[in-house]
């Protein structure tokens, strides 16, 4: 929003995000953040209303791909005014996969300079995200939510620097990515192609609420479950026509000669 000071994009005609977050007295909590730049139109959408209205926490979402004097100017107003309102504050690094060391060496020098976040950064250090690669996000919005719940008391798991936590995701998604692999092998067998050959919806019948296929739409998508099944189903087609011609050519080089006794 930073970004945007401003402009009529914001509480306007034009919705760039719609997030939605529940809360209660237990420390589960659920975060859904979903892009609708392009897709307004797509999604329900709900007017803030007039007047006064009640705010939880707030985070501080700060560019460190760029800097520029405006943009820091807005970033230090805005956490001033929120800072009055006594309410938890998680500040955040975005588009950190773009990330300038000097920027971020920039912004926490004024974030160290400015009293009013000096208790902000007691709680919390800044927490180095980026959408694109969803990197520290989960972490980022469980950490605002756990300082709502206990009244800003200190979040005891400390946020992973950028390249740490962009390798850990790494890391999952290909471990997540393997094993869908897996199951799709063990659904749709290459030994037994093409007389076994399930559509899409015949192998989520098999495979459906499997931990295996659940944890990677919660990672890529449905789309992309899709779109992995379809290059197996490509690749074991190539697979069958490249053995059958092999084996046809073996059969025409080296025919079986019948022995008269």
């Amino acid at each position: 929003m930073i970004d945007f000071c401003g402009s009529p994009v914001i509480n306007k005609d034009h919705w760039l995000y719609w997030g939605s977050r529940v809360l209660s007295t237990s420390e589960a909590s659920t975060s859904n953040v979903l892009e609708q730049l392009g897709l307004e139109s797509e999604f329900p959408q709900h007017l803030l209303p007039d007047g006064k209205f009640n705010v939880d926490g707030f985070i501080l979402a700060c560019d460190v791909s760029k800097e520029t004097v405006l943009h820091s100017n807005h970033v230090i107003n805005i956490a001033k005014s929120i800072a009055k309102t006594k309410k938890p504050i998680v500040i955040a690094f975005t588009k950190c996969d773009e990330m300038s060391e000097e920027c971020k060496r920039h912004y926490m020098t004024l974030f160290l300079a400015t009293k009013e976040l000096k208790h902000v950064l007691c709680n919390l250090p800044p927490v180095e995200t980026s959408a694109v690669k969803n990197v520290n996000v989960e972490y980022l919005f469980g950490s605002l939510a756990m300082l709502c719940l206990r009244s800003q008391k200190l979040v005891k798991k400390p946020p992973l620097a950028y390249h740490e936590a962009s390798l850990f995701v790494e890391q999952r998604n290909l471990h997540v990515k393997c094993c869908f692999s897996t199951l799709l092998s063990q659904a749709v067998p290459l030994c037994v192609y093409p007389k076994k050959c399930l559509s899409w919806k015949q192998v989520l019948a098999d495979i459906d609420r499997h931990p295996d296929l659940m944890n990677f739409v919660e990672v890529f998508g449905s789309r992309m479950a899709f779109e992995m099944y379809e290059r197996y189903v490509s690749e074991a087609k190539e697979l069958w026509a490249m053995n059958r011609s092999v084996f046809g050519k073996m059969y025409w080089m080296d025919p079986i000669v019948p022995i008269v006794i």
